[in-house]
């Protein structure tokens, strides 16, 4: 029963520090903004009342 019990924490543990790990990858792969380059994205909404 211990075994299992040590088997199952390895296993949650590896998969959290796999987690971890991709999203730390992520992260450094995101682009790099440029203080040149000004983008901004502008929506009109409406909100109507249902007849």
């Amino acid at each position: 029963m211990k075994i299992n019990k040590l088997m199952m924490g390895l296993a949650v543990s590896g998969m959290i520090f796999t987690v971890s790990t991709l999203q730390l990858a992520q992260a450094k792969t995101e682009p790099n903004t440029d203080d040149r380059c000004d983008v901004s994205l502008n929506y009109d909404v409406k909100i109507e009342p249902k007849n």
